[in-house]
């Protein structure tokens, strides 16, 4: 069904590298500014949303 180990270990992988781009962007006032800078208004919306879900 697609619930094997292998699927498992890569969505749990994927939440790590989520969970560490929110802190980075968190921590990070210039990964902020810099992310905020390269995105049109409407992309940073998209982006955040996607990164809160």
């Amino acid at each position: 069904s697609g619930k094997n180990h292998f699927y498992r270990a890569n969505r749990e992988l994927g939440r790590i590298f989520k969970t560490e781009h929110i802190l980075h962007y968190m921590s990070d006032p210039l990964a902020r500014q810099q992310i905020r800078r390269g995105l049109p208004k409407c992309q940073l919306d998209l982006a955040l949303a996607t990164i809160r879900n």
